[in-house]
C-alpha cells in the first residue's frame, strides 16, 4: 500500500492568490470595457439621456470616464435615488406658478426631473465648477421649454460678495468639490435674494459645504415665498439651520438618502 502524498499547501495557497489577480484583473477590464460602450451613450456635447417612468432629460456627464457621480448616472440611465423624485411629488405635487433653485445643480438630473413632474415656471440653476460649465450648458439648452425657461449662472451661493476659493478635489469626486471663503478669493458668492428668481417654490441645496450661508443669503426670499427646502446632510451645521428656520414655521422630514426636506406649515 503507497502512501498518500501529503498535499502541497504552500504551492496550493500560491496558485490560489494567482487565480484572485487574475478573476480581479478580468473583472476590471470587463468594467472598463462596460464603462467604453456606455460612454457610446454620450454626445460630444457631454450630454447624456436619462429616464424615469415615462420621463427623459439631458444631463450633463461630461466626465463620465472619471468622476464616480457622472459614471453612475450614466451607467444607471436613470435618477442616483429615484425613490426620492417620488417621495418628493407624492409631497409637493406642483409648483406651477413658482420657481426652483437649484445651488450645487452639477449635472442638473434631479432639477430636470423634477420640472417633468412639478411644472415649476422656471429652473434657476447654479454651478460654479467650470469643468462642467459646457456640458451643463447644453443640457440647459436641450431641456429648455417655452412654458419652463431655464436659467444657467456659475456662481456659488452663499451671502453676497464673500470671497471664495475653490479647494484641492480628486477628479474622481468632482461632485463633492468643496469652496472655501478666504480673504483674496478669485470667486464671489451671490446671495438668492440678489438673484431675481421670481416667485420661489423650491430651493435645493445640494453641495459638500456647509449650507447656512446659503439660508442666510435667502431670508427674504423664505420669508416672501415660504418655499419648501431641500438640503443634503453633508454639513455640519444642521442644529444651526433648524434655528435659523424656526421663526418661518417649518416642517422638518428626511427624504431619499441623504436629504432634509423643510415644508413650510399652514
Amino acid at each position: 500500500m503507497t502512501d498518500t502524498p501529503e498535499p502541497d499547501f504552500d504551492r496550493i495557497a500560491h496558485l490560489n492568490n494567482a487565480l484572485d489577480k487574475v478573476l480581479g484583473e478580468a473583472k476590471a477590464l470587463m468594467q472598463e470595457m462596460r464603462l467604453a460602450n456606455r460612454l457610446h451613450y454620450v454626445k460630444p456635447d457631454g450630454t447624456t439621456k436619462i429616464y424615469f417612468q415615462d420621463h427623459a432629460v439631458s444631463v450633463a456627464v461630461p466626465m463620465a470616464d472619471i468622476d464616480g457621480y457622472q459614471r453612475r448616472l450614466l451607467e444607471l440611465r436613470m435618477p442616483h435615488d429615484p425613490g426620492m423624485i417620488t417621495q418628493l411629488v407624492d409631497l409637493l405635487q406642483t409648483l406651477e406658478g413658482r420657481s426652483i433653485v437649484d445651488a450645487g445643480a452639477f449635472t442638473g438630473s434631479l432639477s430636470f426631473m423634477l420640472r417633468e413632474f412639478l411644472k415649476p415656471s422656471a429652473l434657476h440653476l447654479f454651478e460654479p465648477q467650470a469643468i462642467i460649465r459646457s456640458a451643463l450648458e447644453a443640457a440647459v439648452a436641450a431641456n429648455t421649454t417655452k412654458d419652463c425657461p431655464i436659467h444657467f449662472r456659475a456662481d456659488i451661493i452663499g451671502e453676497d460678495k464673500a470671497e471664495m476659493t475653490i479647494a484641492a478635489q480628486p477628479p474622481g469626486r468632482l461632485s463633492q468639490t468643496q469652496y472655501i471663503r478666504r480673504e483674496g478669493g478669485t470667486l464671489h458668492s451671490v446671495a438668492i435674494d440678489s438673484c431675481e428668481c421670481g416667485i420661489v417654490g423650491m430651493i435645493i441645496l445640494d453641495y459638500e459645504n456647509d449650507k447656512i450661508d446659503a439660508l442666510r443669503g435667502a431670508l427674504k426670499t423664505i420669508e416672501r415665498d415660504k418655499p419648501c427646502l431641500m438640503v443634503d446632510r453633508n454639513s455640519r451645521d444642521e442644529a444651526e439651520i433648524v434655528k435659523l428656520l424656526e421663526p418661518f414655521n417649518y416642517a422638518v422630514t428626511g427624504i431619499g438618502r441623504t436629504y432634509h426636506l423643510f415644508v413650510p406649515e399652514s
